[in-house]
């Protein structure tokens, strides 16, 4: 649950965007530009995953906005430093509660409804006739598509409209006056945009995205001004293929349909006159496309997502990759080996040297290898959760660093592996507390490329490269007999196990199935009577080049 709230946080940010933008250029900008910012909206709130960008509005806001807000709506800890991805892993088993209850019935009964008034609006279009109209028939011909389109009539309905998707049918008014020529070509054009486009699809993603995110009014306000721009750009399309001249009686054409309007069933497309002031001060306000105007709307586009549809860059691809694990276990990385440095200054745009000196000197503990997993994870939680003497509380010092710290830093694999595994496991804990029952089990990614050269006269030529992505979690069964140093040595196994198989002498047997089982079996064996290996998965797995 606490998942949708993120997307649904986020998604209200951009529609808040595209909704501005509208009000300013509705009738200045191509119409197909709202939808693709609206489809766009849609995406982010279907979708748990975003691109990263350095121009992301997160960024600028220190990706604290969406993600404190949702904490505190659902009452997790603020010491969370989980990637969107990660956090599906951990809560995507949220309890029945009564907040998911309520979502539950309430998406049910938006999709009973959406459902009842289409299937309703099927069975009345049922009776409909063939048209055999010589004019529609030749209209149609001319403008054939790939798929079969059917024109039929109904004495059921006020206004045309068209409905399906693979089969669309076009259903117009009996009582339309079937010899004004110039009415009929506006209506024809207008519905044939509607199918060309498959808006009967953008509607059932539209009404689908609504039955998720009911109890959010500006997804209420994007689906009736997505609908409104699904109109206005079929309406664009009538302007651009009859010419700047048929606006007056095109405008006219609505107004009189307007007289006789039904509302159309909400998942088919009607010629009715929704939003009908809008629409015609649309029509009479068209200017002819430019390739200037055009790139400029494109532009704009590409800055909106840009900057709202996306997410701030952080280590999240890395958190888990043996690539940033420098191996504690084989190499002490005490106190005196931990020396601050240097900060990069690419690096120092993040957080000052002031904040990460602070957040080591928090997290720097003696002989931390030897605490146990109990001790260590308490301390780790109590520290973060410190005010740092300004605004910033500790935590949000942390996720700064750990979203641009360098792989260079000899701290990076204490803080991206051993403290914030230690703060997923803590979480984890305090899951099972609220909850009263047994939670999902840690989660730990990896991420393994190699590539593979060959020695041609003095040249180092590339000849192949293996690549795979895995998960796996665990179970800690003793925290108070379990030390730091034997949890990082139970990872870096399974870790090492990993890379180790992806060596090139190794491919020519292996398969994805094959390195599932290799870390599983290396799992099987770190594991002890303290911690426990409870499965993985493979998300990505890739051998290319000579030895595929």
């Amino acid at each position: 649950m606490s998942v949708l709230l993120e997307m649904s946080i986020t998604g209200a940010i951009l529609i808040i965007a595209v909704i501005i933008v509208r009000a300013l250029g509705i009738n200045r900008m191509p119409k197909k530009m709202f939808l693709v910012l609206w489809m766009t909206a849609v995406i982010s709130l279907l979708i748990p995953f975003r691109l990263s960008s350095p121009v992301s509005i997160y960024r600028v806001a220190g990706e604290a906005l969406p993600e404190t807000a949702v904490r505190r709506a659902v009452g997790a800890q603020t010491s969370r430093p989980l990637p969107i991805t990660e956090q599906t892993a951990f809560v995507g088993g949220d309890l029945i509660t009564p907040l998911v209850v309520l979502w539950l019935v309430g998406a049910l009964a938006l999709a009973v409804l959406f459902l009842s008034a289409h299937l309703h609006s099927r069975r009345s279009y049922r009776a409909s006739l063939p048209v055999e109209h010589k004019f529609i028939l030749g209209w149609m011909d001319q403008h054939r598509l790939r798929r079969p389109v059917q024109v039929r009539y109904s004495d059921q309905i006020g206004t045309p409209l068209t409905y399906g998707i693979l089969w669309p049918v076009l259903l117009l008014p009996k009582n339309l006056n079937w010899n004004d020529e110039t009415m009929m070509g506006f209506i024809l054009a207008h519905e044939h945009s509607h199918i060309r486009r498959f808006d009967a699809l953008t509607k059932w993603i539209l009404a689908v995205t609504l039955c998720l995110h009911w109890f959010n009014p500006l997804v209420w306000a994007m689906y009736a001004l997505a609908n409104r721009d699904l109109e206005l750009a079929c309406d664009e399309d009538v302007v651009r293929q009859y010419g700047m001249e048929c606006c007056p009686s095109y405008a006219l054409t609505l107004v009189a349909l307007e007289e006789r309007r039904a509302f159309p069933a909400p998942l088919s497309s009607g010629f009715s006159g929704q939003a009908l002031k809008e629409r015609i001060a649309a029509i009479m306000n068209s200017r002819p496309l430019t390739f200037g105007g055009i790139a400029a709307a494109c532009v704009l586009a590409g800055v909106i997502v840009a900057l709202f549809a996306t997410k701030a860059p952080s280590m999240e691809d890395r958190s888990g990759s043996d690539e940033i694990w420098k191996s504690e276990t084989e190499e002490d990385l005490g106190e005196e080996n931990r020396e601050i440095p240097e900060l990069p200054e690419a690096y120092r745009a993040e957080y000052t040297k002031e904040e990460y000196d602070y957040l080591l000197e928090a997290l720097t503990f003696s002989d931390y290898q030897n605490m146990s997993i109990a001790e260590y994870n308490r301390s780790v939680n109590a520290a973060l959760m410190k005010e740092s003497g300004d605004e910033a509380s500790l935590y949000e010092i942390f996720e700064k660093v750990l979203s641009s710290i360098s792989e260079e830093d000899p701290n990076a694999a204490y803080l991206i592996n051993t403290v914030q595994t230690s703060v997923r496991e803590y979480n984890t804990r305090m899951e099972e507390v609220y909850s009263g029952e047994e939670r999902d089990h840690t989660y730990y990614g990896g991420a393994v490329t190699s590539g593979y050269y060959e020695d041609v006269f003095g040249d180092e030529i590339y000849v192949g490269q293996a690549a795979a992505d895995y998960s796996f979690t665990y179970r800690i069964l003793d925290q108070d007999k379990l030390t730091v140093g034997e949890r990082d040595q139970f990872l870096q196994k399974i870790v090492s196990a990993g890379r180790e198989a992806l060596q090139r002498d190794n491919l020519k047997e292996l398969s994805e199935q094959k390195y599932q089982d290799l870390l599983l079996q290396a799992g099987k064996d770190a594991s002890n009577s303290n911690i426990t290996f409870t499965g993985c998965e493979i998300e990505y797995f890739d051998v290319y080049g000579e030895e595929e």
